[in-house]
């Protein structure tokens, strides 16, 4: 294991009139941690002997003053300036243009040799269009094969063209998450030269945040893509405190998401919704909140069960786990039944086989018995039991082939049964959507509270709404709807509304709890596409307007609470 700097190579000033040091980076003094490297060209110099750097890799064009190292490190090395060499280098440097070619290179070994112990030097194209800009990154990325396994890498981009240390970074994303290498990225670095005069000496600065950063990226678009949060909770477990139960919570998600496991997800998923009100230090304070929002916004917890599984079938098909499409679908399919049935036995196994008797499976193994049979074969189910009856035999077969392994499917046979699965899918949706009454049940079955967000007190409302509220969601919590000043701007209402779902997030969640919302129009605006989101239920309770005449010229104006209607 080595100690690795990669570094860029400017072309420096061009100062003809200098002699043999007619190009050079004004020297400087480095500061490095707290140490300074005073009267120093090349920062590299300072970098390789403040962390005692084994061997470097430097990249230029071929422009790059490239005599100027072969000095420097000569002198470094007690080596004896070859004249020779010194004149073809600088000759060639000095005639190079964006048109010279890369392998003109006058004898690269000689001056790798010079730096010492196994360094290499890169020389790239100027990158003026798109030909040049792909072979530089073939060649940046390429610096993999000049690493060994567990190598530390220290990374410096303080010199050459502005556009270089997007490669690098590319190549530092590459090591970091598909390389076998396991090589150390120690420290990234720039000296911030443009300062020196202001402060009187030149830092040399930590960017290894922008790759931490990256890190998170990474984790997130792992969860948001595949369903996997490993990543983000590794990092999390690494920040600590609040950190440790978010990664744990994340680690439970994953595991019972990739088992399939679907009498926990639901509930794992309800554990993360509350995680958007942790407090994270700042990367993840913006990253984890809005992918767990992304994430959790395509199932509505709140629905039922059988339409929560087909969420998750959805979600797989869109991913391309079609086998764990096919799985989910099936499931979905004998909840529905047992939803729209009542079928609910002392055993969920034995739920799902009367289901499939529903749908039309012999039970050759009689695992039912006969008057349990008869009572479920004679229920009706009120809608498209055709239909659903054609997803159960078109999918299901498909679903024990998958699971057991019992037939091997050609390609073209696998692409039919991929469209299988879509239509099935397809034709589960339009059920569930024609079927009101499932949907009526649904729409309360899972909340256990109302959170009334409004002008209007519970304790004040008339007995009919308090009865409908608690029929409806169970118990009434209530939250101020805040006074809004007439010249609050839309930035103004932003900050509330996103207060005000913080303060929501804080006395419920998704999976159970509504929300009554009514007050001033923007601010409601804002918060009911905050709240939906969120995967919150909203509602208004809406009226009808009665006036009594009570004598001439003189009316009463009474408002009879009439439903709470969905946003």
């Amino acid at each position: 294991m080595a100690k690795v700097l990669i570094s860029f190579l400017g072309t420096g000033p061009d100062n003809k009139d200098k002699g043999r040091a007619e190009r050079q980076y004004r020297p400087a003094t480095y500061r490095i941690e707290d140490t300074d490297y005073k009267d120093t060209s090349f920062v590299a110099e300072a970098i390789a002997s403040h962390y005692k750097v084994d061997k470097i890799i430097l990249i230029g064009t071929t422009k790059s003053m490239w005599e100027r190292v072969y000095e420097v490190f000569c002198t470094k090395q007690g080596i004896e300036i070859n004249e020779d060499y010194w004149m073809e280098l600088t000759s060639f440097c000095d005639n190079a243009s964006h048109k010279t070619s890369l392998s003109d290179f006058p004898k690269k070994e000689k001056l790798e040799d010079v730096i010492g112990n196994g360094s290499k030097i890169i020389p790239i194209h100027y990158g003026l269009d798109e030909q040049e800009l792909n072979a530089n990154a073939a060649y940046i990325l390429g610096i993999e094969g000049y690493l060994n396994k567990g190598d530390e890498l220290i990374v410096d981009i303080t010199h050459g063209f502005r556009s270089l240390p997007l490669y690098i970074m590319n190549l530092l994303v590459y090591l970091q998450n598909v390389s076998l290498k396991q090589v150390k990225i120690s420290h990234i670095l720039y000296g911030m030269l443009d300062i020196t005069r202001e402060i009187g000496y030149t830092p040399v600065i930590e960017l290894n945040g922008l790759l931490a950063q990256n890190e998170w990226i990474t984790g997130a678009y792992s969860f948001l893509e595949f369903g996997n949060a490993y990543k983000i909770a590794k990092l999390l477990r690494e920040e600590g405190g609040i950190g440790l139960t978010a990664a744990q919570r994340l680690e439970n998600f994953s595991n019972t998401m990739n088992i399939n496991y679907l009498d926990s997800v639901k509930l794992q998923m309800s554990n993360l919704s509350s995680m958007r009100n942790f407090e994270f230090s700042p990367i993840p304070n913006v990253i984890i909140p809005n992918t767990i929002s992304s994430y959790l916004k395509t199932f509505n917890l709140s629905k039922s069960d059988s339409f929560f599984q087909y969420t998750i079938a959805r979600w797989h098909f869109e991913h391309k786990n079609y086998a764990s499409s096919y799985m989910v679908l099936t499931e979905a399919l004998f909840t529905y039944v047992c939803e729209v049935c009542e079928i609910a036995t002392d055993s969920p196994i034995q739920d799902a086989e009367i289901a499939k008797i529903v749908l039309g499976k012999r039970d050759d193994n009689n695992r039912i018995t006969k008057d349990e049979v008869k009572k479920y074969q004679n229920a009706k189910l009120k809608y498209s039991i055709d239909n659903l009856k054609q997803i159960y035999h078109s999918i299901n077969s498909i679903r024990n082939s998958i699971a057991h392994q019992t037939k091997h499917f050609s390609t073209k046979s696998t692409n039919e049964l991929i469209n299988r699965l879509k239509k099935g899918l397809d034709l589960f949706a339009e059920i569930y959507k024609q079927d009101k009454e499932l949907q009526c049940k649904r729409d309360f079955g899972n909340i256990l509270m109302l959170i009334n967000l409004s002008n209007h007190p519970s304790d004040k409302w008339s007995e009919a709404q308090t009865a409908a509220a608690i029929e409806q969601f169970g118990s009434i919590v209530d939250l101020p709807f805040p006074q809004i000043e007439p010249d609050a701007t839309p930035d103004d209402i932003t900050k509330i509304a996103q207060d005000y779902l913080n303060r929501v997030h804080q006395k419920g969640n998704p999976e159970t709890t509504a929300i009554h919302i009514m007050g001033e129009m923007t601010l409601t605006y804002q918060l009911v596409r905050m709240l939906k989101d969120a995967g919150y239920r909203c509602y208004a309770s809406t009226t009808v307007r009665e006036v009594y005449e009570q004598e001439p010229g003189k009316k009463t104006v009474i408002f009879q609470f009439v439903n709470f209607r969905e946003y």
